[in-house]
């Protein structure tokens, strides 16, 4: 039986991503949404990189979107200003992990992965995306922006009348365990979910990545091993 799954914010986080996919048991009929931030903070961000796009090889289907790390690391080689942004976020170590001080040594495989990324999925009853939606704008849809960077999105007037019913599952602003607990378990009546458990932050409630299963109504949580 396939299963519909959504990860959020790896954060070269590779063993606890790696650790988490057997957890779940992942096959090749799942389809596994990963919503964004696979590089930066964590000590692995090139591993998850390699890891996506060698399960993606293999025949797993993996839906990838872009979050606001995967698009500073795309805007760094355009301006001084640009990389200095990205640097001061986790884009130094991340330049050390590829063995490089220029943007053009990183291979091409890599900025042809991210530039491709999508910024959300509609899959008609469920929206998947990294950060959320703009409500001011009249169709939050096209305004790409918020969709990496956005906070507090939810608590902005008209959400839920404009969500029609559909579930939105997306990550970007790390919430306890406990928090994310509760929303799932009150899906029906509020149908936004944050799954971003902050795996790289030392904190009591964080340290984990979440996985959503929304096939058998399940939560996955993985501890930090990065």
């Amino acid at each position: 039986m396939s299963r519909l799954l959504a990860i959020s914010d790896i954060h070269g986080c590779a063993n606890t991503f790696t650790d988490l996919l057997d957890k779940i048991s992942l096959t090749k009929e799942d389809e596994l949404y990963l919503l964004g931030d696979y590089i930066d903070r964590g000590p692995s961000s090139k591993a998850v990189l390699d890891k996506i796009l060698q399960l993606r090889q293999d025949g797993y289907q993996l839906h990838c979107l872009r979050g606001n790390h995967e698009q500073m690391m795309l805007e760094a080689p355009q301006s001084h200003e640009y990389a200095a942004i990205w640097l001061r976020n986790g884009g130094r170590e991340v330049m050390q992990e590829f063995n490089t001080e220029v943007f053009s040594e990183i291979p091409d495989k890599y900025y042809n992965f991210l530039s491709n990324l999508s910024y959300y999925f509609d899959r008609g009853d469920q929206l998947f995306v990294h950060a959320g939606f703009k409500m001011s704008e009249d169709n939050p849809l096209e305004d790409r922006k918020p969709m990496l960077w956005i906070r507090k999105w939810e608590e902005q007037s008209g959400v839920l009348s404009w969500l029609q019913g559909r579930k939105v599952v997306h990550g970007h602003t790390p919430q306890t365990e406990d928090a994310i607990r509760e929303r799932f378990d009150n899906l029906d009546k509020f149908p936004i979910l944050n799954i971003d458990n902050g795996c790289f932050l030392l904190r009591e409630g964080y340290h984990q990545l979440c996985c959503t299963d929304l096939t058998n109504i399940k939560l996955y949580f993985q501890p930090n091993i990065d």
